[in-house]
């Protein structure tokens, strides 16, 4: 789940912008204050990765779900030499995430991307200027990845067309150094004692050698000693001997400074392993995100003493972690759902079109095709429309002769549960048609996010308050959706405020969000909830203080 987005240099905002984002995440302001833009850019970035045939695009303003022109279109005031980025943190898998950080390093399994763009004017496109990697609660980035210069010899080694990313920086500050080393310190004697033992028995050095674990480290010096004693003593001639002593020398000095290397260890010695270990990480990247490791050998080898003991603890694999943050996003990308503020005005008949989803699309376009081949939704739905109170039982009547020919017509209609009067959906209020496409949609998906801009459109404010109830039931089990919504209705938000303050809500199931223009860009301000289901944050103006206004002043 989405947990966090921020954008920088979008359409009305300025930023950084960051809103929290919770299971029903409700963004309310004035029009034209940029509320709609939250929701463009989140399907700027699904539609780049769902509809670019190039890989090397990093961003698709113009598709089906989204026509935002070009960059100096949504640029924020049109000014190219801004550079527009977007980060986000999402909850990862507690199991995948602890195959990377082991030891408990991070307590909250979220990870993140911050990923910016510039404008390059002498090419008139898009370019990548660097992701960054967040992981945990942390505000700062663990690592830092830019954009590597190719030349033609590196493109031929590595057959990649896409952005090539190479590590710039790593952050040493981060709390998981912190954890980090309080693991590695602590287990660092066992450790190189291990590793120790274990060369000393591999070149024989244990063999008749009564009790010498119990006289490390001063066996490898007694050793050492011994060497250079034989050395000394055998003539030149005896080549291939002196040659096993050499070899035997250089191993039992490697094990004396690898043992002595860890006397005085500090937290500053193991970032230069660390920096050693990682100088070379490179990533290719597809449109904006990360899908792959390029292995490039080292130019330069860190220490053998340095080698064996990171072999033996975690070290920090940023390749895998950047990857699996991209890949969550994708997922994430591909889970959300979009629903306009204008839903298709309804029709009397409907031709079954063949098309297999499940998606009524953002402009309800598809629903009566999801409704025909979904009776058991259509079921589901219809316990909606009791919930609203709407009075009618919503049906699907096909129209057939026996023959292919007509087999593919078919009626939605509404039946009076009064008088049992069987009508047209185009016969009826037009708010029918209107959030019919919300309950459906909101009833078919499951672990999916839906982005719904003014769900309140047509509808009485009695409808508006149940699609409260609506909601509450879609973020829990079986359906376990995400909703990011537009509006401007005051009802929606009571019926919500209703619902934690009788505890079948949670203060933090609810992020409402106050979008309000300043001189300086659109800000977000977020007004937290309490468990009463009162605002602790006081709203811009009053909550709604419209009507008070008209009657009062």
């Amino acid at each position: 789940m989405l947990r966090e987005y921020q954008l920088t240099n979008f359409k009305a905002f300025a930023g950084p912008e960051t809103i929290p984002i919770r299971p029903i995440t409700l963004i309310y302001g004035p029009n034209s204050s940029g509320k709609s833009s939250v929701l463009q850019s989140l399907l700027l970035l699904k539609q780049t990765l769902q509809e670019a045939e190039n890989p090397e695009a990093l961003l698709l303003p113009k598709g089906n779900l989204v026509n935002l022109g070009g960059y100096r279109e949504f640029v924020h005031r049109h000014d190219v030499t801004r550079s527009f980025s977007f980060k986000f943190l999402l909850d990862v898998d507690k199991q995948g995430f602890e195959k990377l950080l082991p030891n408990n390093l991070i307590k909250t399994p979220l990870l993140g991307l911050h990923i910016a763009f510039t404008y390059d004017r002498q090419i008139s496109n898009v370019v990548f200027s660097s992701l960054e990697l967040f992981i945990g609660g942390d505000s700062s980035p663990l690592a830092i990845y830019k954009p590597e210069k190719r030349d033609l010899v590196r493109v031929e080694l590595t057959g990649f067309p896409e952005t090539i990313l190479q590590l710039d920086h790593i952050n040493y500050e981060h709390s998981l150094w912190q954890a980090w080393w309080k693991s590695f310190s602590l287990c660092l004697p066992r450790n190189r004692e291990q590793v120790t033992k274990m060369r000393f028995k591999f070149f024989n050095f244990n063999k008749n050698n009564q009790g010498w674990e119990t006289r490390l480290p001063t066996e490898l010096f007694n050793i050492q000693e011994s060497i250079k004693n034989n050395l000394e003593k055998h003539n030149e001639q005896d080549k291939g001997y002196i040659q096993s002593l050499e070899n035997s020398l250089r191993e039992i000095e490697l094990l004396i400074r690898f043992w002595q290397r860890f006397d005085d260890f500090s937290f500053e010695k193991a970032i230069e392993d660390l920096s050693k270990l990682t100088q070379n990480s490179l990533l290719a990247s597809r449109n904006f995100l990360p899908i792959k490791t390029i292995p490039i050998q080292a130019e330069i080898s860190p220490n053998l003493e340095v080698s064996l003991i990171y072999q033996q603890r975690w070290k920090p694999n940023f390749s895998e972690l950047t990857l699996l943050a991209g890949s969550v996003f994708r997922r994430f990308l591909d889970s959300v759902i979009y629903i306009g503020p204008l839903r298709d005005y309804p029709e009397r008949i409907y031709i079954l079109s063949g098309n297999l989803s499940k998606e009524v699309g953002k402009s309800g376009k598809m629903l009566p095709d999801v409704l025909f081949k979904n009776p058991d939704l259509l079921k589901q739905v219809n316990e909606q429309l009791d919930c609203f109170g709407l009075g009618y039982e919503l049906k699907v009547s096909s129209f057939t002769d026996g023959t292919s020919a007509i087999s593919d017509l078919f009626a939605l209609r509404l039946v009076d549960k009064d008088t049992g009067v069987n009508v047209s959906i185009q016969d009826v209020g037009f708010g029918i048609s209107q959030v019919l496409p919300i309950i459906v949609q909101s009833m078919l998906s499951r672990n999916s996010t839906l982005l719904i801009e003014q769900p309140e459109i047509h509808i009485h404010p009695r409808l508006q308050a149940e699609l409260g109830s609506l909601l509450a039931e879609c973020i829990k089990p079986p359906f376990e959706n995400q909703f990011i919504i537009e509006t401007h209705s005051e009802h929606l938000m009571l019926r919500l405020q209703k619902l934690i303050r009788k505890g079948e809500l949670k203060p933090e199931d609810v992020s409402v969000i106050y979008v309000d223009r300043t001189p300086e860009g659109s800000k977000c301000l977020h007004l937290r909830l309490d468990e009463e289901g009162d605002f602790i944050d006081e709203w811009p103006g009053g909550f709604f203080e419209e009507d008070f206004n008209e009657i009062f002043q």
